[in-house]
């Protein structure tokens, strides 16, 4: 199966399920409990035979995510919207490197071809 253009793996299935425990985490824990740092932890299980652009998806699927479990989270302690802020930044880093790392890949095996 495809979708945009993406063929949907059970390794992928897998990497999209652990964001939406995540996110359920995120919503029934308070706000304050910090349990929105582990949607990082999905691009380091992510596998190695994606597209390109899989990353930079997956930064936007977990940005929204991060963003809609802080504003349904029950209310806990005072969190500011900043520090999962710095965590999308981070996110949307490692989601680049990793795109332009596979794009750099998919050039070399074209060139060896």
């Amino acid at each position: 199966m495809q979708v945009f253009e993406i063929r949907i793996t059970p390794s992928i299935v897998g990497n999209l399920a652990f964001v939406l425990v995540v996110f359920i985490l995120d919503l029934v824990t308070k706000l304050g409990t910090p349990v929105w740092v582990l949607y990082i932890l999905a691009f380091f299980l992510m596998p190695s035979n994606l597209p390109e652009h899989y990353p930079l998806g997956l930064a936007a699927f977990c940005t929204l995510l991060m963003l809609v479990g802080y504003a349904l989270s029950p209310q806990g302690l005072s969190e500011p919207l900043s520090q999962r802020g710095f965590v999308i930044i981070v996110l949307w880093i490692y989601a680049t490197v990793l795109s332009r790392r596979k794009k750099d890949d998919e050039d070399e095996k074209e060139e060896e071809d």
